[in-house]
């Protein structure tokens, strides 16, 4: 049966050690008094595994082969190892709980290794709790176990993982791979080669690949290859996402960028959204979609939008639709809408429409839908359609228009308070013009008088001040204050005068109607005349001229007076009132 014996050194160093079995190499203890009240309470009876305290008082090893304590300086003091093989431990206050190879090292105090491999703590309050190959180099640092990881920070830690690096201050690594910390009181919880930057303090990184922070107060949820280089800046996922701008985020996606100055902006998710030298702007998805040099902008999704040096502007939807340089603009779908002017234009909807003014005068537009339209003026609205245009300020164009290739049939309101309501081929030229309806291919309705008036009906000119053609084709309207209701081919020229209906009737007398019929005619040489039939020429003024009239029993006149509008004969002798007028029947 082994023995078991307990024995004072009659040296001074006052030294304890335990042996069980027949043979007395359990260990060393040097006699020196740097080494005095120390203790090997166990370990091999082999020459070649023995355990030793050197300089190291009140120290002691419990069991284990080839484990080592050593002062520096004669200086050592209250170390232990507990179990283990060839662990190390150095300076003061240190312990290895077991283990091989570890090493707490002369810097180091009040250190703890508690197990695994190849394992060194050099500093101040440092403790490894496992694992292989760890390094704590940072005062109250902790490595809690994994492979190859390195804490050089003061009160920082590394919890897990493989070949991660924490080189701050107050940083902890909680898992992962290759992740690296510099920045003060920031995280990296999971993942591989995430990094925090120098100067990146008080930022997280929560898992994902190949993610870096530089910026301070920002952080990383997830995803591949993302990067913050702003303070107080987030993303939450994706791939190749980056931040250059301020208290800013971006959601998820992939290549989104927050580029130059500017802050307070946000992708939300999407694929190549960019948003450049922007402030207080958004982009909600979609991809290419990109919002340069302005403030407060938006885009809501879509594809290929832009809103550039547009503040308070925004593109809701759609493909390859352009806010430039009018703020407090809208395009809300659609394809190819364009928006140049000053500000506070609106596009809904439609295709290849635009709010266009190359003198950055364009401002206060509504363009509903419909294709191919624009508006150049100011204060004007223009529904839909197909290649209509408004030019005029305070103008209108409900809807109409039409392409047959190679001509364009759009309608047109260049006038200042124009209206063209629906139809094709109608211009609206003139001030407060007006066209509701009507032409068609190749022939225009033109309203170009200040104040005139086309109803309906094709070929209609309207070129008098505040001439009036109802309806009808091919009629004119070129003198002031003149009307045609209806017909074709009739012509008024004189002011004041009108042509009631029929074919190919001419006036040009002031004052003049042509009620009716066919080939009539008022030239400028009779005024307040009027004619009712058919190939009548006017001959005389204040006349009436017709091709039959029946009058049954009308008087004779014999002097005296009749009332006002009565229909009289004269006998050509007695002398006529100075009202009265000739009726001529031709």
């Amino acid at each position: 049966m082994a023995s078991f014996s307990l024995f004072c050194d009659p040296s001074p160093s006052l030294t304890l050690r335990a042996e069980c079995g027949t043979s007395n190499v359990s260990g060393s203890i040097s006699t020196s008094s740097s080494s005095a009240y120390s203790a090997i309470l166990g370990g091999p009876f082999s020459t070649t595994g023995t355990n030793s305290i050197v300089d190291s008082q009140i120290s002691t090893i419990v069991m284990g082969s080839h484990n080592s304590l050593c002062g520096v300086n004669h200086a050592g003091c209250f170390n232990s190892i507990l179990n283990g093989n060839c662990n190390t431990v150095s300076n003061c206050y240190n312990t290895i709980l077991g283990g091989g190879y570890n090493t707490i090292k002369n810097d180091a105090f009040n250190s703890i290794i508690g197990a695994g491999r190849n394992n060194t703590a050099s500093c101040y309050a440092s403790v490894i709790m496992g694992g292989t190959a760890n390094l704590v180099c940072g005062d109250g640092s902790i490595i809690g176990g994994g492979a190859y990881n390195i804490s050089i920070g003061n009160t920082s830690g590394v919890f897990s993982g493989g070949f991660n690096y924490s080189c701050a201050d107050h940083a902890v690594i909680a898992g992962g791979e290759y992740n690296t910390i510099c920045g003060t009181h920031s995280g990296i919880f999971g993942g591989k080669q995430n990094q925090i930057g120098y100067g990146a303090g008080f930022s997280n990184i929560v898992g994902g690949q190949s993610n870096t922070v530089s910026g301070g107060y920002s952080g990383i949820f997830s995803g591949i290859n993302n990067s913050v280089f702003a303070d107080s800046s987030f993303i939450s996922g994706g791939n190749n996402n980056n931040i250059y701008s301020c208290y800013s985020n971006i959601g998820g996606g992939a290549n989104n960028n927050l580029s130059c100055a500017g802050c307070y902006n946000t992708i939300s998710g999407g694929y190549q959204n960019l948003l450049y030298c922007s402030e207080n702007s958004v982009v909600g998805g979609g991809a290419a979609n990109h919002i340069m040099y302005g403030d407060s902008g938006i885009i809501g999704g879509g594809k290929s939008n832009c809103v550039d040096h547009a503040c308070y502007s925004g593109a809701f939807s759609g493909r390859l639709n352009v806010i430039s340089n009018s703020g407090y603009s809208f395009i809300g779908s659609g394809v190819q809408n364009c928006i140049v002017g000053l500000k506070a234009n609106a596009i809904v909807g439609g295709e290849q429409n635009s709010i266009c003014n190359p003198s950055g005068l364009g401002y206060f537009n509504l363009l509903g839908g419909g294709l191919g339209n624009n508006i150049s003026g100011c204060y004007s609205v223009l529904v839909g359609g197909y290649q209509n245009s408004v030019s005029g300020v305070y103008s209108f164009i409900g809807s109409g228009g039409g392409f047959e290739f190679p001509t364009s049939y759009g309608n047109q309101a260049s006038g200042r308070y124009s209206f063209v309501g629906t139809g094709r081929n109608n211009y609206a030229s003139g001030q407060f013009s007006f066209i509701g309806n009507g032409s068609n291919s190749g022939v225009t309705n033109l309203a170009s008088g200040s104040v005139s008036f086309i109803g309906n009906g094709t070929g209609n000119t309207a070129s008098g001040s505040y001439s009036l053609i109802s309806n009808g084709t091919s009629n004119s309207a070129s003198g002031a204050y003149t009307t045609v209701l209806n017909g074709t081919g009739n012509t008024v020229s004189g002011n004041n005068s009108s042509i009631l209906g029929g074919a190919n009737n001419s006036n040009s007398g002031t004052f003049s109607t042509i009620l009716g019929g066919s080939g009539n005619t008022i030239s400028a040489a009779y005024s307040y005349a009027g004619v009712f039939g058919n190939g009548i020429n006017a001959v005389a003024q204040d006349t009436l001229h017709v091709s039959c009239l029946n009058a049954v029993n009308t008087p004779l006149f014999t002097g005296g007076t009749f009332p006002s509008g009565t229909i009289f004969r004269w006998d050509g002798v007695t002398p006529l009132p100075p009202s009265a007028r000739a009726i001529y029947i031709m």
